[in-house]
């Protein structure tokens, strides 16, 4: 992470503990079919306690932020995983959460996570996880194939 990138998300976590949200550009697939690049994702303040098995996650893991589904809560760690990915990702504490996913924006639509049927659908990805894992991986690759097709010009 360059310093100009650190310096913005220093700043986006002073606002978010201030209580205000956070509109972030994703980049990565390992939330795919779920999370994928160029969608924007809100991102609000979480207390330790209000963070649940299912929720999505923004956390620093090896120099940059990610965004994870929580699958596990022990004590004072926090396990978390991408959905398109195969293993869990080393625990973290609370204290290292920069904050929860709480809508996802994609080209023409708005999906809050704080309805009822959203969370039951993050529950229910977390209880079905290696399901969920071969979904995207067989989705991702239908992704990438049909993007390679459009991009060929047939005369």
């Amino acid at each position: 992470m360059d310093v100009k990138e650190r310096k913005l998300w220093d700043a986006a976590n002073v606002f978010i503990k201030d209580g205000d949200m956070v509109r972030i550009k994703l980049s990565g697939y390992s939330m795919f079919p779920f999370l994928k690049p160029d969608d924007y994702v809100v991102v609000e303040f979480v207390k330790p306690e209000d963070m649940h098995v299912g929720d999505i996650v923004v956390f620093a893991q090896h120099e940059k932020y990610v965004a994870h589904r929580i699958i596990t809560i022990h004590e004072m760690n926090i396990v978390c995983k991408g959905d398109a990915m195969r293993k869990p990702d080393i625990p973290v504490l609370p204290e290292q959460i920069f904050g929860r996913v709480i809508q996802n924006i994609k080209k023409n639509e708005i999906i809050s996570f704080d309805t009822q049927k959203e969370q039951s659908k993050a529950r229910k990805i977390v209880k079905f996880g290696f399901l969920v894992y071969l979904y995207s991986r067989i989705s991702m690759k239908f992704h990438f194939y049909s993007r390679r097709m459009n991009s060929k010009c047939f005369l």
